[in-house]
């Protein structure tokens, strides 16, 4: 026996709630009857849904149909016009832009930006490398301190 797939579960669920043709009962009758899963589910939604079948069902006012009758008259006539107004956007011609050139403003603030930023690390930047020097000559002067003179002598 195969688990039911998500297609034989949502047949199941139409055919508890009436959607279902002919054909697709003789179906599903034929799948409850081979599938015990199939069973407990179908059994499962018809114990769900006997509470609805009490709620008595009230008609429809005859102002709310001759009202939703006329509304969609009216789009249909307006979907014509629609129909020419997108036909002529279609084929008006429109100017290329530049993405990236867009806005010069936008531009010119990242441009200022790159700057301001550039203002601030390269002096920063700078005094860290000389740091860095001075840290590296001192320890070259201590360790040429400590090792004893050759014996040929200095240059």
């Amino acid at each position: 026996m195969k688990p039911l797939n998500n297609e034989q579960k949502e047949l199941l669920f139409d055919y508890c709630i009436g959607l279902t043709s002919p054909k697709e009962n003789d179906e599903v009758e034929l799948l409850v009857s081979s599938n015990p899963e199939a069973a407990e589910i179908c059994k499962k939604l018809k114990a769900a849904i006997s509470p609805l079948e009490s709620v008595e069902l009230e008609g429809c006012p005859d102002v709310l149909v001759e009202t939703t009758i006329n509304r969609v008259q009216s789009f249909a006539a307006s979907g014509e016009q629609l129909r020419e107004l997108l036909a002529g956007e279609q084929y008006k011609k429109k100017p290329i832009r530049i993405i990236a050139w867009r806005n010069w403003f936008e531009t010119a603030a990242i441009a200022a930006a790159v700057l301001f930023i550039a203002g601030v690390l390269i002096p920063t930047l700078g005094s860290v490398r000389d740091r860095s020097q001075r840290h590296r000559c001192q320890a070259q002067m201590v360790a040429g301190s400590a090792v004893p003179a050759s014996p040929r002598g200095l240059r």
